[in-house]
């Protein structure tokens, strides 16, 4: 079977300026795509995270974007259209929130999460639409491996909206030939691990419940958003891809908020 090429498709990446968003751009770079890598808050990472692929041979295109707001969304989507004239691949990544347990869990960090990750992913695939349906595109939203996760009450109700909201998106935009489809990692290295609170106890708790052992590498994710994306996955529309190393399973090792 030969390499999956995006040569001449344009991809959206939302929160690609720095993390696992910008591993997924690069590997769809890396596979011939235009990629759109959107920021926020921090125009100095996402800006060193293009020198950094424009170092491997990579032009990305950087856009600010704020997909909580839906006029930003529209912008957005308005420059993809002016700069690009189509619209292949949307990869809703961006996401807010807070390590917090129910709890502690305030009003102002769940209508972030949910601003976010739920309506600026509607949004985003409200918007490319027109876009994606031109070319037969796909849609592919990050949410989190299935489990309760310690401090995860407030992107955990988020994301699993997001999967209800994309069983709808793919009903509903399938007879115009779009899918979609999420990916649900479990904790992966980088950034976000270590800022967990109790880092190090929780990765070691996570790693002892997955079956193959371990946490994973963003570049896992990166090559099934790749698989997805293909002609390989046409067939697929309206699934949760789990790329745990089987966490989701049986995750039993914990009880949330509490390490050992």
């Amino acid at each position: 079977m030969t390499p999956t090429t995006f040569t001449g498709r344009t991809v959206v990446v939302t929160g690609g300026g720095h993390g696992l968003g910008a591993v997924i751009g690069e590997a769809f770079a890396d596979a011939g795509a235009n990629v759109v890598l959107t920021w926020c808050r921090s125009k100095e990472r996402a800006e060193r995270t293009r020198a950094d692929l424009a170092d491997r041979g990579h032009k990305i295109d950087l856009v600010r974007a704020n997909v909580a707001d839906r006029d930003s969304v529209r912008e957005l989507f308005t420059t993809v259209a002016e700069h690009h004239q189509r619209l292949d691949v949307l990869i809703n990544n961006a996401a807010s929130g807070a390590f917090t347990l129910l709890a502690d869990l305030r009003d102002k960090d769940l209508n972030r999460a949910i601003d976010t990750d739920y309506k600026g992913t509607w949004w985003c695939s409200q918007e490319a639409l027109p876009l994606l349906a031109t070319t037969r595109g796909n849609i592919i939203n990050i949410t989190v491996s299935v489990p309760v996760n310690p401090y995860g009450a407030v992107a955990g109700p988020a994301k699993a909206a997001v999967e209800c909201l994309t069983r709808y998106l793919a009903a509903e935009y399938g007879p115009r030939g779009v899918r979609a489809n999420c990916l649900a990692p479990g904790l992966l290295t980088g950034e976000r691990a270590r800022s967990f609170p109790q880092a190090k106890q929780l990765e070691a708790v996570l790693a002892a419940a997955t079956p193959l052992r371990g946490i994973g590498d963003p570049a896992a994710v990166a090559a099934a958003a790749l698989f997805l994306a293909s002609p390989a996955a046409r067939w697929i529309t309206g699934h949760t891809l789990a790329v745990d190393g089987g966490y989701s399973l049986c995750a039993n090792g914990f009880t949330p908020g509490v390490m050992p």
